[in-house]
């Protein structure tokens, strides 16, 4: 009984890892934009 209950847990884990990487990964991609703005209205 204990056993898959851990290999549930894991998966669980695992799909919420995968679903903040994604956040990041959005988080990241806004940052970078930002940036790229910003530093274009100083370059102008």
């Amino acid at each position: 009984m204990a056993t898959p209950k851990k290999k549930f847990s894991k998966k669980k884990t695992a799909i919420r890892k995968r679903i903040w990487t994604k956040k990041a990964e959005k988080k990241a991609l806004v940052a970078f934009r930002w940036a790229n703005f910003v530093l274009k209205k100083l370059t102008n």
